[in-house]
């Protein structure tokens, strides 16, 4: 994940700002697979409070149901504006998600498009950005995503 803040830098300038003014954000890292009829993933991340500078070390499992095929490796950034949606993610919790996508990624050659929609509001206390390392997938799904925190042992 040391060079997730970087590549997103590279690919979208303003977001280094962006994360300086934010509240706090969620560096993600995870692995979707998908066959004809069901589609599983999950990850780990870090949610990082820019005033306080703590870390809360999250999971994340996705289940999707609809057609397709496919495999990918993503890196979301989540970008909070709001302090109090920013304490709610990181709690943990549950959405569900709809879209249509296809995306290809070798190396440094890619392409993706799609469109989905979240339960979570569109630009309403924070902004979601997405690095897609390699894989090859086209579907059209519905998903439930569940982000909880990890109880790290001492």
């Amino acid at each position: 994940m040391e060079r997730t803040l970087p590549d997103l830098y590279k690919q979208e300038p303003k977001t280094k700002e962006d994360i300086a003014n934010s509240v706090g954000y969620v560096i993600l890292s995870g692995n979707i697979t998908k066959i004809p009829w069901f589609g599983a993933g999950s990850g780990y991340g870090v949610a990082i409070n820019n005033k306080t500078g703590e870390k809360t070390y999250l999971e994340v499992t996705r289940f999707d149901v609809g057609g397709g095929y496919g495999a990918r490796s993503l890196r979301p950034v989540i970008i909070f504006q709001d302090e109090k949606k920013f304490k709610t993610f990181i709690k943990g919790v549950w959405t569900m998600s709809a879209g249509a996508e296809a995306s290809a990624k070798v190396k440094e050659t890619g392409a993706a498009g799609g469109g989905g929609s979240s339960d979570l509001p569109v630009d309403k206390g924070y902004s979601v950005h997405l690095i897609t390392d390699a894989g090859v997938s086209a579907t059209i799904t519905v998903g439930l995503i569940h982000v909880a925190p990890v109880k790290l042992k001492e």
